[in-house]
């Protein structure tokens, strides 16, 4: 009987160790995450902090509608999308 206690209480440590860890592996990720995607308009960039100017500089001209998308402004302006991502979400580290 006193085997079978220890070994339920050393299955929760395990489970309670191994949610920890889960949790700290979702924490990285978010970091990891990056800021810019295909959807993430202008208004998610200046809410992350990122101010208007450093945009401004990154895209070449002037700020564009805040609902716009980043990859949609890209686009429609002849600009690589996958290089103004790369340097806006460098801003962020």
């Amino acid at each position: 009987m006193k085997e079978v206690t220890n070994d339920l209480l050393a299955s929760e440590e395990e489970a309670e160790d191994e949610e920890a860890e889960d949790e700290e592996t979702e924490d990285e990720e978010a970091e990891d995450e990056a800021l810019v995607k295909g959807s993430t308009t202008f208004q998610q960039v200046l809410d992350s902090g990122i101010s208007k100017e450093q945009i401004e500089t990154i895209i070449g001209g002037n700020l564009p509608p805040t609902n716009q998308t980043v990859k949609d402004y890209c686009l429609a302006s002849g600009l690589s999308f996958s290089e103004i991502k790369e340097q806006i979400n460098s801003l962020r580290y």
